[in-house]
């Protein structure tokens, strides 16, 4: 099963950590729901980082980070 095969996983649950477990468990072949279950995160939160490159998830991070005041 995924959750035996990096125990460690659920040590690391945000951040630039949790990106990159769920871009390793995808070059190992896991699918997002088996991704999603073995890091013990929501589907949808998989499937935002799926397709998202280190570069994107760097820029979105900073953008998320600003905030604008409303005149």
């Amino acid at each position: 099963t995924p959750r035996t095969l990096f125990p460690y996983t659920t040590l690391f649950r945000s951040g630039w950590n949790m990106f990159s477990e769920i871009i390793k468990y995808k070059t190992f072949g896991f699918n997002k729901s088996q991704v999603g279950r073995a890091l013990d995160i929501n589907y949808k939160t998989v499937q935002k980082y799926w397709v998202m490159s280190p570069d994107r998830y760097v820029k979105v991070t900073i953008e998320s980070k600003i905030r604008y005041k409303k005149n």
